[in-house]
């Protein structure tokens, strides 16, 4: 987490009171808000690392501000996504009063990274802005919009692979009607949203990531895109955050192509020179050009062991050829879709070199994802990521993972991979289902069980189901892809008998939940 304003420890007497309290031990200060009314701790709680954020001493007693705290926390525990930081619980902590509870995050803010790293990385701009758009989208779909988002709100894991998205104190959107007021930071909030009678809509945070973009863009190679996510007409900006990112695809692939066009140019005009300066007309006599042609003609004559039967007969390129030589266009073919396909394919997918880098590389992609899988059970410090383990969220990543290589392998001829990802599915789940596998997870499964608490697994439920009407039966299931599907199921009743529409009903659940 972020460190602004740091202390040895929350109590300062010689007799610490975080060794009293098992359960909340080693509490220490690591962000005052200076303008806010909230203040971050860390702590050990049961032996684990998390984070604590709660109110100032001065504000503790306002119903509003207590209020505003709840706020928070309902909004950031409906968050379950790997870019937006984990909220665990919420918790009367002693010496600190109500607390939100949050995974601890060992890493530092944007702001800090960018100052350490002032010229970042074509793929590290990428990577980041990548992650926040995902973080975006996915809060968005949950007709929210977070209304603060700056460099200081975003953490950036301590190795910069990954990003999270913290604070969700001014969020607005459904659900937070009464305590829906406007505010943000000066600088990277829309300016729309501080006026007093302002809606919260998406544009809002298209203009804070388009601040951010500026921010981590001094080249303003992406000047294009930013400059519209930042327009004071909020109609003119982006619609949505995955098309800030497709913007941003679109003008790197145009940048690519400009610097392959000017390499282009660059080697026909050098090619153009080099003649103009081996032959300038003026300087070059009848017999020196007599000579020059010969010394072509003898260059030539190839050595035995390179002579070949089928090699044509490549002319000497002279001052008055070298237009058409350099400039003029290569011959077109007429060739069928199925032949140009074949013509860029890298590989044949039902060779047998194929065949055997296909096992290579599944062996090394599967045997590293379950090694991440086994690392996650014995590092787990959240529902979230022990929902993630028992779905087999590894199983998801091998086969993205796999899908990724294949793509590359077959390009552009993707109608193999589908079938060729059908067998990787089951190889997958045959990998996961082998007897040692499942032994080895087995014994990390129950030394995580000694180390974490209890409610840990009772609160990590990947499954269930509630009547959303007398008709509509709701099933929320957590996947292996880390996401919540839903499916809605329409159960017959019996309007003349309560007793029957009632067992109809737990038949119903009880087989859903069974499913």
């Amino acid at each position: 987490m972020p460190s602004e304003t740091t202390t040895d420890s929350l109590f300062t007497n010689s007799d610490s009171l975080s060794v009293i309290y098992e359960d909340w031990a080693d509490i220490k200060l690591i962000h005052d808000s200076h303008k806010g009314w909230c203040q971050v701790y860390t702590c050990l709680h049961k032996g684990r690392r998390i984070v604590l954020k709660t109110l100032k001493a001065e504000f503790r007693d306002s119903m509003l501000h207590q209020r505003l705290l709840r706020k928070e926390y309902n909004a950031g525990i409906m968050m379950m996504h790997w870019a937006i930081i984990s909220t665990i619980g919420f918790e009367n902590v002693p010496g600190l009063g109500e607390c939100i509870l949050m995974e601890y995050v060992d890493g530092t803010t944007l702001d800090e990274y960018l100052e350490a790293n002032p010229e970042l990385k074509k793929s590290e701009r990428t990577t980041i802005i990548k992650q926040i758009c995902a973080a975006v989208t996915y809060i968005h779909s949950k007709q929210m919009v977070h209304c603060d988002i700056k460099p200081s709100n975003i953490l950036i894991t301590r190795d910069g692979a990954f990003v999270k998205l913290i604070d969700f104190g001014l969020c607005r959107g459904i659900g937070f009607d009464l305590l829906d007021i406007p505010g943000g930071t000066h600088g990277f909030t829309a300016p729309e949203n501080m006026l007093a009678d302002s809606k919260a809509t998406t544009a809002v945070d298209i203009y804070s990531i388009g601040k951010i973009l500026e921010r981590i863009d001094p080249k303003t190679q992406l000047k294009s895109v930013w400059s519209k996510c930042i327009s004071t007409n909020p109609d003119k900006r982006p619609k949505s955050a995955s098309e800030v990112y497709d913007l941003i695809a679109r003008n790197q692939l145009r940048q690519k192509w400009l610097r392959l066009t000017g390499a282009i140019l660059g080697c026909l005009s050098l090619a153009g020179g080099m003649v103009w300066v081996a032959l300038p007309d003026s300087k070059v006599t009848e017999h020196e050009l007599t000579r020059i042609k010969a010394s072509q003609q003898r260059d030539s004559i190839a050595s035995p062991d390179s002579i070949s039967v089928n090699k044509p007969v490549i002319p000497p390129v002279t001052a008055k050829n070298i237009d058409a030589a350099a400039l003029a266009p290569a011959k077109q073919t007429d060739l069928s879709e199925e032949q140009r396909v074949d013509s860029f394919r890298r590989i044949d997918p039902n060779s047998r070199a194929f065949k055997e880098k296909l096992s290579e590389t599944f062996q090394q992609v599967v045997g590293r994802r379950f090694k991440d899988h086994l690392t996650l059970i014995d590092t787990m410090t959240t529902i979230r990521s022990n929902q993630l383990q028992l779905v087999g969220h590894w199983r998801w990543l091998a086969k993205q993972d796999m899908r990724k290589w294949l793509e590359n392998e077959l390009y552009p001829d993707y109608s193999k991979v589908e079938d060729i990802m059908k067998d990787v599915d089951r190889w997958v789940k045959e990998y996961g289902e082998f007897s040692h596998r499942r032994g080895i997870e087995y014994s990390h499964r129950v030394d995580a069980a000694k180390r974490n608490p209890p409610d840990l697994y009772l609160e990590s439920s990947t499954k269930y189901a509630y009547y959303e009407t007398m008709y509509t039966l709701v099933v929320r299931k957590f996947e292996e892809d880390g996401e919540w599907h839903e499916t809605r199921i329409q159960v017959p009743i019996n309007r003349l008998d309560p007793g029957e529409t009632m067992r109809i009903k737990h038949e119903y659940m009880d087989k859903a939940m069974e499913d």
